[in-house]
């Protein structure tokens, strides 16, 4: 699994991904909104912890290029929002697995993110647009033994088709 970290405080998203890399989750960390769509853009990523704003800007972005890139992420927010303000969110996000409180520890916040990936474990990450399959590399179908499950097993009936002049 590839994480994500996006925080401006230099100790803090150390020691984010210290506590994610201990429960055996790759990570990248990075401190600005265009560091992390940049990264996004050649990686896509299984798991995104981001705080929801870096300085004065809002970093919402970058889980909407993650979903953009991995339609399967999961994105972990830390942020103070409450009520409807949280529900939002849920709404904007559909890739949304939690949000956190700003002042949750790196272990909790390792452990919501150990907890995100186990749901995708078994999704093969889906690579982003910029990588093509060239024809000559695509495989041909395998015939079925069985009939797929939408088939019929009427016989069939010849067709009478009268021509009139």
């Amino acid at each position: 699994m590839h994480a994500l970290i996006l925080d401006s405080r230099f100790s803090t998203v150390g020691k984010i991904g210290a506590a994610v890399k201990a429960r055996g989750i790759t990570t990248k960390q990075k401190l600005t909104v265009e560091g992390a769509l940049g990264f996004l853009r050649t990686a896509p990523v299984d798991l995104l912890i981001i705080r929801e704003c870096i300085g004065d800007a809002h970093s919402l972005s970058v889980a909407l290029a993650a979903e953009y890139y991995n339609p399967n992420v999961a994105t972990v927010i830390l942020s103070d929002r409450k009520g409807d303000d949280a529900d939002e969110l849920f709404d904007l996000l559909p890739s949304l697995y939690s949000l956190m409180g700003n002042a949750s520890t790196p272990e909790s916040i390792a452990a919501i993110a150990d907890a995100a990936c186990e749901m995708n474990r078994d999704t093969p990450l889906i690579l982003g647009k910029q990588f093509r399959v060239y024809e000559d590399e695509v495989a041909m179908p395998k015939v079925a033994r069985v009939s797929p499950f939408f088939s019929s097993a009427r016989v069939a009936q010849p067709l009478q088709v009268g021509l009139s002049a």
